[in-house]
C-alpha cells in the first residue's frame, strides 16, 4: 500500500487488484495463524487443531461483540479528552491487550492483534487511529526486519555453503 500510494496508483485498476490481493492474503492469514503452530505433528494434533479452530471461533465472536460494544465507547471517551498521546496509548493497549488475551487462550498473539486492528479500523475513529499509529507501525516494521536479519547464522551458512548454493 505504501508503494502504491507513493506512486499514485491507488485508484488505478492494477492498484485495486493489488489491494484486493492484499485483503485476500489478510483473510487467509487468520486460519493459517491458528493452524500452522499445530502442524508439526499433524497425526497426533488433529483433535488439537479442531479444538484450536473452535476456540478461535469463540474468541473471534467474543472479540467482535466486545469490539462492537466496548471498544467504540472507549475510543469515543478517549477522543473526547483531546489527548493525542492518550489516544495512541489506548489504541496500542487495545491491540496488545487483545493479542495477550488470545495468547492466554492458547492462540497466537498476532491473531489477537490482527483482529483488534480490524475492530479498530471499523470504528468511527479509524482515521485518527491510523494517523496516530503510523509512526509505531514504521518502528515495529523496522524491529521486525532487524530481528529477521539477526536470525541469519553465518556459521550455518559457511557450513552449508554448497547446499545453499545448489
Amino acid at each position: 500500500l505504501k508503494i502504491l500510494l507513493g506512486r499514485g496508483l491507488i485508484g488505478t485498476l492494477s492498484g485495486k487488484v493489488m489491494i484486493g490481493m492484499l485483503i485476500i492474503q489478510d483473510l487467509a492469514a487468520i486460519p493459517l495463524m491458528i493452524v500452522i503452530p499445530q502442524l508439526h505433528d499433524i497425526e497426533n494434533n488433529l483433535p488439537v487443531i479442531g479444538i484450536t479452530i473452535i476456540k478461535a471461533l469463540v474468541i473471534l465472536i467474543l472479540i467482535i461483540i466486545v469490539g462492537i460494544r466496548l471498544i467504540p465507547f472507549i475510543l469515543k471517551y478517549v477522543a473526547l479528552l483531546n489527548s493525542r498521546e492518550l489516544f495512541l496509548i489506548s489504541i496500542t493497549a487495545i491491540g496488545l491487550g487483545v493479542g495477550y488475551l488470545t495468547h492466554l487462550a492458547g492462540l497466537s498473539l498476532a491473531f489477537g492483534a490482527f483482529v483488534a486492528g480490524m475492530v479498530i479500523s471499523e470504528s468511527d475513529y479509524s482515521h485518527q487511529a491510523l494517523n496516530d499509529i503510523i509512526p509505531l507501525r514504521d518502528i515495529f516494521g523496522l524491529i521486525f526486519f532487524c530481528s529477521i536479519g539477526m536470525l541469519l547464522d553465518p556459521l550455518f551458512i559457511s557450513g552449508n555453503l554448497i547446499l545453499i548454493t545448489a
